[in-house]
């Protein structure tokens, strides 16, 4: 086919330079245009001239389509190679425990890449239960007192756990009970400790009063003599060192 398309575009040539030979060289050109009519089997007709130039036209065609495909695949080559590819955390998981599997001198944990340890580490990200929500703290549930020996019970408890702990607030939790309540009714025990004879002859009514109320009461038996007697407890850590006033 290419030596016959070869053979037809010379046969073009030769053809177009005889019919465009000038009168001056018609003398010279007479020989070669006679020779041309002569080649092959016989005299090359008008009709094989244009069949020549068609297939000639389409040969170029054909190279420049396949020209066009070619530099096409090349550009969309490129593209492909310049957008990275995009991994999953599963996929990574996944290569590298096929890798392992396949692999029989695979090495262990200890002897890890440093990549396969910031992987790991990502897993444990993303599969470690949150801390940020609300953890229950151990502690004894509130129990509302009933009286002045209940108040009273209830303080030496928090005192005992403040000479564990030392610190109130972590004694007011381990008892289920506020600094405020405690704070509220403190007159209560101090009177109690500093003079328990002044103390008993106050009776308690809960049908008249609250226990706010009685430890009010018992805040005005405090004399300054006593105060001081408090105060010198609370330092030595025989009562709660919170701030009265009485």
């Amino acid at each position: 086919m290419f030596k016959h398309l070869k053979y037809s575009i010379h046969m073009l040539i030769l053809l177009y330079q005889c019919h465009t030979v000038g009168p001056e060289d018609k003398g010279s050109s007479a020989t070669s245009c006679c020779s041309i009519s002569s080649i092959g089997s016989g005299s090359i007709s008008k009709v094989e001239f244009l069949e020549a130039k068609i297939q000639w036209q389409e040969k170029v065609i054909t190279d420049l389509e396949q020209e066009r495909n070619f530099l096409r695949e090349q550009i969309l080559g490129k593209k492909k190679s310049s957008q990275p590819k995009k991994f999953t955390l599963e996929d990574d998981d996944e290569n590298d425990h096929s890798n392992m599997d396949d692999d029989p001198s695979s090495p262990n944990i200890s002897e890890s890449s440093d990549s396969d340890v910031v992987i790991q580490r990502r897993k444990t990200r993303w599969t470690q239960p949150s801390t940020s929500a609300t953890v229950a703290v151990p502690g004894k549930a509130h129990v509302r007192v009933k009286g002045p020996a209940e108040v009273i019970s209830r303080y030496k408890k928090v005192l005992k756990s403040f000479s564990k702990v030392r610190t109130m607030t972590e004694a007011f939790r381990i008892n289920g009970v506020d600094r405020g309540t405690i704070k509220m009714t403190a007159a209560i025990m101090e009177l109690n400790t500093v003079d328990p004879e002044t103390f008993k002859t106050l009776k308690y009514d809960p049908a008249t009063e609250t226990l706010q109320s009685f430890a009010k009461r018992c805040a005005t038996y405090i004399t300054p003599e006593k105060k001081i007697i408090i105060e010198d407890m609370k330092a030595k850590g025989q009562l709660l060192p919170l701030l009265m006033k009485y």
